[in-house]
């Protein structure tokens, strides 16, 4: 049995008072970093983006779901916002599939 097999074999004493230490450490750590004002900023943005992406993959499946009902290009350009360049690519992956 290698010395490593032997530290992590169930009932280690010196593992378990390890991962005693380690845990209220980790929370630590997780506490401090969500009262970082640097972790809040990089949290808010990435929250920001997942809307915006979230949001813009709506609008998609709104005007794939437009033209699959045979609404002219013209009307789900100015219904959903979408430029004609991106709603003429979405009809060409809808013809595609």
């Amino acid at each position: 049995m290698s010395s490593f097999q032997g530290w992590v074999e169930p009932g280690n004493k010196a593992l378990k008072v390890f991962w005693l230490k380690l845990t209220p450490m980790s929370i630590a750590v997780r506490d401090i970093m969500r009262e970082s004002v640097i972790y809040q900023e990089i949290e808010a943005e990435a929250k920001a983006k997942g809307r915006a992406e979230g949001k813009a993959e709506g609008i998609r499946l709104v005007a794939a779901n437009l033209l699959k009902s045979q609404m002219s290009l013209e009307e789900v350009t100015k219904l959903t916002g979408l430029s004609v360049e991106d709603v003429q690519l979405l009809q060409t992956e809808i013809i595609g599939n």
